[in-house]
């Protein structure tokens, strides 16, 4: 992880987003540490991501979550398709 200090004395860092990791990837987002569990982007004006959730401090970290949060969608994939290939319907 690498430390930057802004203007304002605060820890400018660099962290990786699983957030949208099923839909645009695992992105890599420049901003600041607002306290050891959430992190605010730098131009992102909505609520800060949760660190170890939203965003994680190496990319092998970041790799890890959406490997598990792919394997989860799948499965959910999996159980719904198994209820509709169990669905019928009758006149």
């Amino acid at each position: 992880m690498t430390l930057h200090f802004n203007e304002t004395g605060g820890n400018m860092t660099i962290m990786f987003c699983t957030k949208y990791a099923l839909t645009k990837g695992i992105t890599g987002h420049r901003g600041e540490l607002i306290t050891s569990e959430l992190f605010a982007p730098e131009g992102w004006s909505y609520t800060p991501w949760e660190v170890g959730k939203d965003v994680h401090e190496t990319r092998t970290e970041a790799v890890a979550a959406a490997e598990k949060m792919r394997k989860k969608k799948i499965a959910n994939l999996e159980k719904q398709l198994d209820k509709l290939r169990k669905m019928t319907f009758y006149d």
